[in-house]
Parts: C-alpha cells; sequence; structure tokens
C-alpha cells in the first residue's frame, strides 16, 4: 500500500510536458477541422447534443416513406413537431429536460430533415396532420402531449382538436400563424405591403437574413457550421418557394378553424419580441381555448427552444408534470406570467 501510495504522489508531483512541434500539429489538426470539415464538425456536435439529451435516431416507414425521429426516455409520450423550414434536432436541448419522465419524441415532419415525402404529396396542414397521426400510430401511440413551434404549432392544434381523446395536453411553443383576433406581425405587414416572405431562402444572403429576423438575440453557432447549413438551403430556392405556398396557403383555412375545438389543457408560450406572429396572438388564443395558460418570454424571439432553452424547456416540463396521466385535467384558466432572460442558450443544430 505504501508504494501504491508513493506512486500516486509521484503523479500529482510530475509535470508531463507535451512537445512543441506536436503540440502545434495538435492546433493546426483542431482548425482545419473546424473550418475545414464542417459536414464531420456538424456529425460530431449534434452526436454530442443527443446523447447528453439521452436522444438516440430512429427510422420508420410511414405511408411509404421514411420518417426519421430522436427517441429518449420512457413513461407517457411527448411529441415535439418543429416549425417551417426546421427539423427535429432544434429540440435538443429541451427534450433533454423531459427524457427524465417522459418518452420523447421529436421526428423530421415529412418533406423537412432526414424524413422523405410520398409520392405526390403535399406540405399542405391536412395532409401533414394526417400523416403525423399514422406516424405516431406507426409507432404505436395511442395517448400523448403534443408540443410544436410555428408550423408545428398549428399542426399540433388541429392534431388535438380531431383527435381529443388521444391528446393529453397541448403546448405552442413559440408563435403560432394566423390566430384570429393577433395584431399582425411583422413578417405578415411585409408580405402584406407586396413584399417577399422573410422565412423563404433563394441565396446564402437571405438565409443569414432570415436569422436576423426570427432571432431577438442570436444563439451561438459555429461559423463553418452556419455557412453550411446557408448552402444546403439556398441550393434548392424552387422548393423553399414550394413549401412557402403550400404551407402558407393553409394557414387561414384549417388551423384557425380547429382553435374553437380544442378542449385539451393548453400552455401558449411565446417570445415578446416575435416577429414572425405578433405576441398579442397569445392572449388571443388563450381567450378561444378554455383550459389555458401564458407564459410570455422577455426578450425572446421565434424560437423559445433556441433563444432560451433552459427557461422554456423548465416551463414546458412543469406544465407536463401538470398533467401527466391526465386527460381530463382541470387547470386554472387564465394564468399568465412573464419570464426574462436565458443566458445558458447554446445552437448546434440545423436550420
Amino acid at each position: 500500500m505504501e508504494q501504491l501510495n508513493n506512486l500516486a504522489s509521484s503523479f500529482k508531483t510530475r509535470r508531463f510536458r507535451i512537445p512543441m512541434g506536436l503540440a502545434a500539429l495538435i492546433v493546426a489538426g483542431s482548425v482545419i477541422f473546424y473550418w475545414g470539415a464542417p459536414n464531420s464538425l456538424l456529425t460530431v456536435t449534434q452526436a454530442a447534443q443527443r446523447a447528453g439529451a439521452g436522444l438516440s435516431k430512429e427510422v420508420v416507414d410511414v405511408n411509404g416513406a421514411p420518417v426519421t425521429y430522436l427517441k429518449g426516455g420512457d413513461g407517457e409520450a411527448v411529441i415535439l413537431l418543429h416549425g417551417i423550414y426546421a427539423e427535429k434536432d432544434h429540440w435538443d436541448q429541451v427534450a433533454g429536460q423531459l427524457t427524465d419522465d417522459f418518452l420523447v419524441i421529436a421526428p423530421d415532419i415529412p418533406g423537412f430533415g432526414e424524413s422523405g415525402m410520398p409520392e405526390g404529396g403535399s406540405y399542405s396542414y391536412d395532409q401533414q396532420v394526417g400523416r403525423l397521426h399514422d406516424f405516431l400510430r406507426a409507432l404505436k401511440l395511442s395517448r400523448y402531449h403534443l408540443v410544436g413551434n410555428s408550423m408545428g404549432g398549428a399542426i399540433a392544434g388541429a392534431m388535438a382538436a380531431r383527435w381529443p381523446e388521444e391528446t393529453l395536453s397541448l403546448s405552442f411553443f413559440g408563435g403560432a400563424p394566423r390566430v384570429p383576433g393577433a395584431k399582425p406581425g411583422d413578417m405578415e405587414r411585409i408580405i402584406a405591403s407586396g413584399g417577399p416572405s422573410p422565412m423563404v431562402v433563394t441565396s446564402e444572403a437571405e438565409y443569414f437574413q432570415r436569422f436576423d429576423f426570427i432571432f431577438h438575440e442570436m444563439p451561438f453557432i459555429p461559423t463553418p457550421i452556419l455557412n453550411l447549413w446557408a448552402a444546403r438551403d439556398a441550393a434548392d430556392p424552387e422548393k423553399n418557394r414550394r413549401i412557402w405556398h403550400e404551407v402558407g396557403n393553409e394557414h387561414a383555412a384549417d388551423f384557425p378553424n380547429s382553435i374553437p375545438r380544442i378542449s385539451t389543457p393548453t400552455l401558449i408560450l411565446w417570445g415578446d419580441m416575435d416577429r414572425v406572429f405578433d405576441v398579442s396572438g397569445a392572449s388571443a388564443l388563450q381567450k378561444q381555448i378554455q383550459h389555458s395558460q401564458i407564459h410570455i418570454l422577455e426578450e425572446t424571439g421565434h424560437l423559445p427552444m433556441l433563444e432560451r432553452p433552459s427557461e422554456s424547456g423548465a416551463f414546458l416540463r412543469r406544465f407536463l408534470l401538470e398533467h401527466k396521466q391526465k386527460s381530463t385535467a382541470d387547470p386554472k384558466a387564465g394564468v399568465s406570467s412573464r419570464a426574462g432572460s436565458d443566458p445558458s442558450a447554446n445552437f448546434l443544430s440545423g436550420f
């Protein structure tokens, strides 16, 4: 034992030196990897983020097309639905706050990310609502909590209205489109004046302009990954226009008509600096959904799960725990609050 103690002591006091040449090679290799291999850098960072959240990637066939999704945890299912031009990894940091208590499922909505679109399929809300319900059936899930951001929120709301017996709770995680009674947001005013949608990217420059539009405070993004996403998104402007046309033309018809039929307990979480959909939509939604509560995130834009992941995730987790194993919960209606900054935000997911 004394010999072991002496050996341990010698290791504590010994100073290890890395040769100058080897250190230079390590630094140079790191720089080359960071700037010269953005795809590898993205793969590594996403894998680390998913592992930290307890998520793994899975694939299932739905209506003849693959749907890729992230899965983690156990218990009642929480379905996280991303917005337009987005993907499943937007939810990683929020999902990591839920996997200790719930089974978390975050799909790439068909036609986005790594999920395919059935032949002849449309991006319209009606078709996406049906496809995502078929996706949950393929996973043998008959009861679930629905959470959606932007387009995903409209899909979640329409699903909750159509299948109330299956929906344990509903959460609008950020602004939702075309809420009756809401003031027009900056995006809607731009479009109404004849300008192009700030969301539709046809060049790399427009990609960076969209980031400025959707975030109030820009999360951290490694520059090589940001450049990679910009090039990918700008590579198919016709697809981007098609998506906007098929989704945008459905805003006025499908989701707003579903709102009065929503009977499940509902969380309405909205950023006060959302330029896509004005924050007045939160109170307008609350007036039309009986069992609903509001949380307004201060100094926050359109994507709370990326801009304020810790804060917005904590609100969501508390709400879900309140309604765990309850299909007919009766929370206090009209609860509202405002919340401030979340300095822990980090951004390692694609957009």
